[in-house]
């Protein structure tokens, strides 16, 4: 990471090469939770992989659409995201009437990948960011980044501040409902467990996740990956 500053092939590469992995551990179904990766991996994804695979654009555009009250909906993705105008032609084959205003937000990405969730300085971050949408008078936010629902605390306190009443999409939220109807969800609901590969630095990872996520009820494993190659060694457990 981040995506949203690479190639569109670059993208599409890493998406496939990490649908590929896990396909061979054996699943039945794959959620790809990048916005960028959906942009840019989810139309080779389908065409490669006989398994079913959900990305997150078309959810988020669905709540959007159904929530907002004045048809004004913003964006915050990354920069990728926003140019691909995958959210653009998603939103205008779902309501023609809806008005999308895309910003990308590429500090934003470092600054929670970093573990900037509730601080001072993603406060700034997202302050200055809001600043560029002007006098758009939005109702509705899209936070189409995978990062950007961690700092939702955040982004509700900034507008409480503001006095403004905002709508915040986690396209997760129905991508989740999604999921559900094609899986039996209370069989996994039961036996938690969650393996992560993360190709950087796993203990900053893992710090991160900590602090999102309740690891009490979950049987979690962090493992370093690298590229194609997963090393089962380098396992850490918590």
């Amino acid at each position: 990471m981040p995506y949203g500053v690479k190639t569109s092939s670059e993208v599409e590469q890493f998406t496939l090469e990490c649908i590929d992995y896990i396909g061979e551990i054996g699943i039945d179904s794959c959620i790809i939770a990048c916005n960028t990766a959906t942009a840019y991996g989810l139309k080779s994804a389908r065409d490669k992989f006989d398994f079913k695979i959900f990305g997150v654009v078309e959810p988020a555009c669905e709540s959007a659409v159904e929530i907002t009250n004045n048809n004004k909906v913003a964006l915050f993705a990354t920069q990728g995201t926003v140019n691909s105008k995958i959210y653009d032609n998603t939103m205008k084959s779902i309501s023609q009437e809806v008005e999308l205003f895309g910003v990308g937000c590429p500090d934003l990405v470092l600054a929670i990948e970093n573990g900037h969730i509730d601080d001072c300085m993603v406060k700034k971050v997202i302050e200055e960011y809001l600043m560029e949408l002007g006098d758009f008078e939005y109702d509705t936010l899209i936070l189409g980044c995978t990062h950007f629902p961690l700092a939702i605390k955040m982004f509700k306190k900034i507008f409480s501040e503001q006095n403004k009443k905002v709508n915040i999409v986690d396209p997760a939220e129905k991508t989740i409902e999604k999921l559900k109807s094609v899986m039996q969800y209370d069989d996994i609901a039961r036996n938690s467990s969650v393996e992560f590969y993360a190709t950087g630095d796993v203990e900053k990872f893992k710090s991160t996740v900590c602090k999102v996520i309740d690891i009490d009820k979950i049987d979690l494993s962090f493992k370093k990956a690298v590229l194609n190659k997963f090393i089962d060694k380098e396992t850490s457990k918590i």
